[in-house]
Protein backbone atom coordinates (compact mmCIF):
# COMPACT_ATOMS: atom_id res chain seq x y z
CA UNK A 1 0.00 0.00 0.00
CA UNK A 2 3.01 2.30 0.22
CA UNK A 3 3.86 4.78 -2.52
CA UNK A 4 6.53 3.55 -4.92
CA UNK A 5 8.22 6.95 -5.09
CA UNK A 6 8.40 10.15 -3.06
CA UNK A 7 5.31 11.80 -1.58
CA UNK A 8 4.83 15.36 -2.82
CA UNK A 9 1.88 16.51 -0.69
CA UNK A 10 -0.19 15.48 2.32
CA UNK A 11 -3.59 16.62 3.58
CA UNK A 12 -5.57 15.59 6.64
CA UNK A 13 -9.33 15.93 7.04
CA UNK A 14 -10.64 18.31 9.69
CA UNK A 15 -12.12 15.42 11.69
CA UNK A 16 -8.75 13.66 11.68
CA UNK A 17 -10.19 10.44 10.23
CA UNK A 18 -8.51 10.62 6.81
CA UNK A 19 -5.06 11.35 5.43
CA UNK A 20 -4.53 11.89 1.69
CA UNK A 21 -1.14 11.57 0.01
CA UNK A 22 -0.03 12.71 -3.46
CA UNK A 23 2.86 10.76 -4.95
CA UNK A 24 5.43 10.99 -7.72
CA UNK A 25 4.40 7.38 -8.52
CA UNK A 26 1.35 8.89 -10.30
CA UNK A 27 -1.11 7.92 -7.58
CA UNK A 28 -3.08 9.55 -4.77
CA UNK A 29 -4.01 7.47 -1.74
CA UNK A 30 -6.57 7.86 1.00
CA UNK A 31 -5.57 6.46 4.39
CA UNK A 32 -7.81 5.67 7.35
CA UNK A 33 -5.96 7.07 10.36
CA UNK A 34 -7.57 4.59 12.78
CA UNK A 35 -5.56 1.65 11.38
CA UNK A 36 -3.49 3.24 8.54
CA UNK A 37 -5.01 1.08 5.83
CA UNK A 38 -5.52 2.45 2.31
CA UNK A 39 -9.21 3.16 1.72
CA UNK A 40 -8.89 4.24 -1.95
CA UNK A 41 -6.18 4.67 -4.57
CA UNK A 42 -6.47 6.92 -7.62
CA UNK A 43 -4.03 6.30 -10.48
CA UNK A 44 -3.31 8.49 -13.52
CA UNK A 45 -3.53 5.60 -15.99
CA UNK A 46 -4.78 7.11 -19.25
CA UNK A 47 -2.23 9.93 -19.23
CA UNK A 48 0.47 9.21 -16.66
CA UNK A 49 1.79 12.08 -14.56
CA UNK A 50 2.81 12.95 -11.01
CA UNK A 51 0.05 13.77 -8.56
CA UNK A 52 0.94 17.16 -7.08
CA UNK A 53 -1.87 18.20 -4.74
CA UNK A 54 -4.66 16.95 -2.48
CA UNK A 55 -7.28 18.79 -0.41
CA UNK A 56 -10.32 17.78 1.68
CA UNK A 57 -13.59 19.65 1.83
CA UNK A 58 -14.29 20.99 5.35
CA UNK A 59 -16.91 18.29 6.02
CA UNK A 60 -14.50 15.55 4.79
CA UNK A 61 -17.05 14.31 2.23
CA UNK A 62 -14.94 15.24 -0.79
CA UNK A 63 -11.30 14.97 -1.79
CA UNK A 64 -9.82 17.06 -4.61
CA UNK A 65 -6.70 15.70 -6.36
CA UNK A 66 -4.55 17.57 -8.90
CA UNK A 67 -1.84 16.23 -11.21
CA UNK A 68 0.98 17.56 -13.37
CA UNK A 69 -1.12 17.21 -16.55
CA UNK A 70 -3.75 19.65 -15.31
CA UNK A 71 -6.39 17.16 -14.25
CA UNK A 72 -8.48 17.54 -11.09
CA UNK A 73 -10.28 14.55 -9.64
CA UNK A 74 -13.23 15.47 -7.42
CA UNK A 75 -13.96 12.34 -5.41
CA UNK A 76 -16.35 11.18 -2.74
CA UNK A 77 -14.32 10.02 0.25
CA UNK A 78 -16.64 7.16 1.23
CA UNK A 79 -17.16 5.55 -2.18
CA UNK A 80 -14.25 6.78 -4.30
CA UNK A 81 -16.70 7.82 -7.06
CA UNK A 82 -15.26 10.80 -8.91
CA UNK A 83 -15.36 13.10 -11.90
CA UNK A 84 -12.34 14.51 -13.75
CA UNK A 85 -11.92 18.12 -14.89
CA UNK A 86 -9.18 18.97 -17.40
CA UNK A 87 -7.30 22.26 -17.12
CA UNK A 88 -4.38 23.63 -19.13
CA UNK A 89 -1.45 23.22 -16.71
CA UNK A 90 -0.27 21.21 -13.71
CA UNK A 91 -2.30 21.72 -10.53
CA UNK A 92 0.17 22.58 -7.76
CA UNK A 93 -2.18 23.32 -4.85
CA UNK A 94 -5.89 23.13 -4.01
CA UNK A 95 -8.13 24.59 -1.31
CA UNK A 96 -11.88 24.51 -0.58
CA UNK A 97 -13.75 27.45 0.86
CA UNK A 98 -15.20 27.18 4.38
CA UNK A 99 -18.54 25.60 3.38
CA UNK A 100 -17.14 23.39 0.61
CA UNK A 101 -19.12 25.00 -2.21
CA UNK A 102 -16.10 26.40 -4.06
CA UNK A 103 -12.69 25.02 -4.99
CA UNK A 104 -9.61 27.12 -5.75
CA UNK A 105 -6.47 25.88 -7.49
CA UNK A 106 -3.13 27.29 -8.56
CA UNK A 107 -1.10 25.92 -11.45
CA UNK A 108 2.41 25.72 -12.88
CA UNK A 109 1.61 28.51 -15.34
CA UNK A 110 1.03 31.05 -12.57
CA UNK A 111 -2.79 31.07 -12.74
CA UNK A 112 -5.45 30.90 -10.04
CA UNK A 113 -8.57 28.92 -11.00
CA UNK A 114 -11.97 28.85 -9.30
CA UNK A 115 -14.97 26.51 -9.53
CA UNK A 116 -18.27 25.86 -7.84
CA UNK A 117 -18.68 22.35 -6.42
CA UNK A 118 -21.72 20.22 -7.22
CA UNK A 119 -22.10 17.38 -4.73
CA UNK A 120 -25.79 16.82 -4.05
CA UNK A 121 -26.74 13.45 -2.54
CA UNK A 122 -27.25 10.89 -5.30
CA UNK A 123 -25.67 13.08 -7.99
CA UNK A 124 -22.21 12.78 -9.50
CA UNK A 125 -19.74 15.16 -7.91
CA UNK A 126 -18.63 17.81 -10.41
CA UNK A 127 -16.78 21.09 -10.79
CA UNK A 128 -18.41 23.99 -12.63
CA UNK A 129 -16.35 27.00 -13.78
CA UNK A 130 -17.49 30.31 -12.35
CA UNK A 131 -18.15 33.26 -14.63
CA UNK A 132 -14.73 34.59 -13.63
CA UNK A 133 -12.77 31.37 -13.84
CA UNK A 134 -9.28 32.52 -13.07
CA UNK A 135 -6.51 35.03 -13.51
CA UNK A 136 -2.76 35.25 -14.00
CA UNK A 137 -1.31 35.59 -10.51
CA UNK A 138 2.37 35.48 -11.44
CA UNK A 139 4.67 35.01 -14.42
CA UNK A 140 6.33 32.20 -12.47
CA UNK A 141 4.80 29.06 -10.99
CA UNK A 142 2.31 29.60 -8.16
CA UNK A 143 3.47 27.24 -5.44
CA UNK A 144 0.62 27.49 -2.92
CA UNK A 145 -2.74 29.08 -2.24
CA UNK A 146 -4.86 29.95 0.82
CA UNK A 147 -8.16 31.77 1.38
CA UNK A 148 -8.98 34.84 3.47
CA UNK A 149 -12.76 34.57 3.25
CA UNK A 150 -13.39 37.29 5.83
CA UNK A 151 -12.00 39.81 3.33
CA UNK A 152 -12.92 37.96 0.12
CA UNK A 153 -9.25 37.46 -0.76
CA UNK A 154 -6.93 34.79 -2.09
CA UNK A 155 -3.30 34.61 -0.95
CA UNK A 156 -0.78 33.11 -3.39
CA UNK A 157 2.87 32.22 -3.00
CA UNK A 158 4.96 31.89 -6.17
CA UNK A 159 8.29 30.50 -7.25
CA UNK A 160 9.13 34.07 -8.24
CA UNK A 161 9.59 34.85 -4.52
CA UNK A 162 6.35 36.74 -4.16
CA UNK A 163 3.52 36.39 -1.67
CA UNK A 164 0.47 38.28 -2.91
CA UNK A 165 -3.01 39.02 -1.57
CA UNK A 166 -5.71 39.27 -4.26
CA UNK A 167 -9.27 40.55 -4.15
CA UNK A 168 -11.58 38.20 -6.00
CA UNK A 169 -13.51 41.05 -7.62
CA UNK A 170 -10.61 43.21 -8.80
CA UNK A 171 -8.27 40.29 -9.52
CA UNK A 172 -5.33 42.52 -8.72
CA UNK A 173 -2.88 42.28 -5.83
CA UNK A 174 -3.66 44.44 -2.81
CA UNK A 175 -0.35 43.57 -1.14
CA UNK A 176 2.87 41.78 -2.08
CA UNK A 177 5.69 40.43 0.07
CA UNK A 178 9.11 38.98 -0.73
CA UNK A 179 8.43 35.33 0.11
CA UNK A 180 7.70 32.36 -2.11
CA UNK A 181 6.34 29.44 -0.12
CA UNK A 182 2.96 29.83 1.50
CA UNK A 183 2.01 27.63 4.44
CA UNK A 184 -1.30 28.60 6.01
CA UNK A 185 -3.40 31.33 7.58
CA UNK A 186 -2.98 32.05 11.27
CA UNK A 187 -6.18 33.69 12.44
CA UNK A 188 -7.79 36.18 10.05
CA UNK A 189 -4.90 38.57 9.49
CA UNK A 190 -1.68 36.57 9.56
CA UNK A 191 -0.04 34.16 7.11
CA UNK A 192 2.70 31.73 8.08
CA UNK A 193 5.23 31.01 5.31
CA UNK A 194 8.59 29.34 5.10
CA UNK A 195 11.09 27.18 3.28
CA UNK A 196 13.83 26.68 5.87
CA UNK A 197 12.58 29.24 8.41
CA UNK A 198 9.06 30.38 9.31
CA UNK A 199 7.86 33.94 8.75
CA UNK A 200 4.65 35.46 10.12
CA UNK A 201 3.09 38.09 7.82
CA UNK A 202 0.41 40.67 8.61
CA UNK A 203 -1.79 40.78 5.48
CA UNK A 204 -4.41 43.26 6.65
Amino acid sequence: AEHESRIDRLAISQDGQWLASAGADQTARLWNTSDWTVHHTWAARSRPGRVLSVAFSPDARLLAIGDINGRIWLSEVDTGAHSVTQTTDGIVDLVFNANGTQLFACDRGGCVLKWTVSALPGDEVRLHPLEIRGWQADASRVQAIALDEARNRVITGSRGTRLAAWTLNRQSPVATFSESRLATFYGNDMVVTGTYALTLWDVR
